[in-house]
């Protein structure tokens, strides 16, 4: 029987993502100035992807795009916008597609948390604020990247960030367990069978 050399193929594996890269794509994070969005911001500049932030705060916006462009140079670009308010996401998605060319990928990360405790002490304007950026913010942003996504060849991807505890509810009002797994998700069963990957929907 041949022996598998683990060594190998641990080098072959490392040599494989070296290699992948996102050269020539334009992804938009939404809420990419701060925490895990930064983060992916980064990780998608890394790999040679441009990339849109944004944030509702201008300051936010400033601050994480000065530190990206110490690296990354014209590869990223910001914009304020509250992805609760229409006006605001199509501003950011026309913008997007005026510096950058086109989008390829959405990164829905940006969510609000007006209320923290027992879902029954939290209030009807609380759940309305939650619904009208985490989940309504979330779907209209997608609505908004679908038809520029559609206008490329390349194979175009949607992510929808929240958290494992979406999967198993608390009794707590939170961004997190707000998202709203299933809503969101049951959109790819129009999407995916156009040209897009289903992708996870937690970190």
């Amino acid at each position: 029987m041949c022996a598998i050399d683990a060594n190998m193929l641990m080098g072959s594996a490392v040599e494989c993502i070296k290699k992948w890269t996102l050269e020539g794509r334009v992804a938009i994070v939404t809420g990419g100035t701060k925490g895990i969005g930064k983060l992916t911001a980064f990780e998608l500049l890394r790999r040679n992807c441009r990339v849109m932030v944004c944030s509702r705060k201008e300051e936010s916006v400033a601050e994480a795009v000065g530190e990206f462009k110490k690296t990354y140079g014209p590869k990223v670009s910001g914009a304020v916008c509250h992805v609760g308010k229409a006006e605001d996401r199509e501003s950011l998605v026309q913008r997007t597609v005026r510096e950058f060319g086109g989008i390829y990928v959405l990164v829905s990360f940006a969510g609000v948390n007006p209320a923290f405790g027992p879902m029954m002490e939290c209030t009807e304007s609380q759940m309305a604020k939650l619904f009208e950026v985490n989940v309504t913010g979330s779907f209209a942003m997608a609505q908004l990247v679908v038809p520029e996504m559609l206008k490329r060849e390349q194979q175009s991807n949607i992510l929808f960030m929240s958290a494992y505890s979406s999967l198993f509810p608390i009794d707590v009002s939170n961004k997190q367990t707000s998202k709203h797994f299933n809503a969101l998700t049951n959109m790819y069963r129009t999407w995916v069978p156009i040209r897009f990957r289903k992708p996870p929907c937690w970190p």
